[in-house]
């Protein structure tokens, strides 16, 4: 088969153009906002300056979705030392804060008090941790001075479910825990 001359044309600039895709120069990590450089097999990126730009950057809002402890008038807003908070599905909050769970509305309004002082079912001494577990049940735990662990599952609209000592010595047998 014999190739014209608008043939060969046409493939030699295909190939040409091929050719220059697949050569195309890189833009070297030093004149960019990273360097880059091996040490000892690992490659480390060192990031100068933001990738994003004036127009994709994470923006606040000027508006916080939930403001609680903001009103010096309202008794339950007023806290000496809070252990852990967490938000629910519904947007609601919990609060743990010295010995008690404190529950407030996605608008930030005090719902209600789960638990309390004292060592009966569902009180507390001093709330350790809050979890929110599915379906927006609350596991709150406490370490309790024999080495053992107090754990309270609370329902959803905060009221007393069940409480669970787990056997310390069994956990102990495994040997050290640490982070």
């Amino acid at each position: 088969m014999l190739m014209t001359a608008n043939d060969f044309c046409r493939r030699t600039a295909l190939v040409l153009c091929f050719g220059i895709v697949a050569c195309k120069a890189t833009t070297p990590l030093t004149d960019s906002a990273a360097s880059s450089k091996d040490s000892a097999g690992v490659r480390i990126v060192d990031n100068r300056a933001p990738v994003w730009t004036e127009r994709t950057r994470w923006k606040l809002d000027s508006v916080p979705l939930t403001s609680i402890g903001g009103d010096e008038n309202d008794v339950q807003q007023q806290f000496r030392f809070i252990r852990a908070a967490r938000r629910l599905s519904n947007g609601n909050v919990v609060i743990g804060v010295d010995n008690e769970l404190r529950m407030f509305g996605s608008d930030g309004k005090f719902l209600r008090t789960s638990a309390g002082r004292g060592n009966g079912p569902g009180e507390f001494q001093s709330i350790g941790d809050v979890w929110r577990l599915d379906g927006d049940s609350i596991l709150a735990t406490q370490a309790i001075a024999e080495g053992g662990m107090k754990n309270v599952l609370i329902n959803p609209d905060g009221s007393y479910a069940r409480e669970e000592r787990p056997d310390g010595e069994k956990y102990r047998a495994l040997g050290r825990w640490g982070e």
